[in-house]
């Protein structure tokens, strides 16, 4: 009995249609690039102003804390927008962090940032903020909280 000899086959290039508003940086390409500034970036914000966890809000700020967060082993401080029925709070991820930089795609009215603020102020004690990194914005200034100013950071375009 002569054997069936199996020919592999060409992967398919799969080509998706995006729709966003805001999040075009985290789809297609520049993402790739985009990884590797906001670790530069990140890092030099450490030396300066260190930190033990990455906090977001969001799919805009989940779309680069999950890799940053993994590629620097830094654990994660997620911020619902709303009650979660998985936990009793807002407020899931590490719960042992005393310093923490936010990351989010950019500011406008700064609701997003005040919420993660707020809920982490609540729920996490001995918490502080120390910087927030920008991905998609060229905003320079700082972000009061508590008559202190938190220092805005922005991911480089190249």
């Amino acid at each position: 009995m002569k054997k069936k000899v199996l020919k592999k086959k060409k992967p398919q290039k799969i080509q998706h249609k995006i729709q966003t508003d805001y999040l075009g940086k985290v789809y297609g390409k520049q993402f790739l690039k985009l990884i590797p500034r906001a670790i530069k970036k990140l890092r030099a914000i450490k030396r300066r102003h260190p930190f033990d966890a990455i906090a977001f809000t969001g799919s805009s700020g989940a779309a680069l804390a999950y890799p940053l967060s993994y590629l620097m082993k830094l654990p994660l401080i997620h911020v619902r927008k709303g009650p979660s029925h998985y936990s009793g709070g807002k407020v899931e991820g590490t719960i042992s962090s005393k310093r923490y930089v936010i990351v989010d795609d950019f500011i406008e009215t700064g609701a997003s940032i005040r919420r993660v603020l707020k809920a982490i102020d609540s729920e996490l004690d001995a918490a502080k903020p120390v910087a927030i990194l920008l991905y998609s914005s060229t905003r320079m200034l700082g972000f009061d909280h508590k008559n202190k100013a938190i220092p805005v950071f922005t991911v480089p375009e190249r």
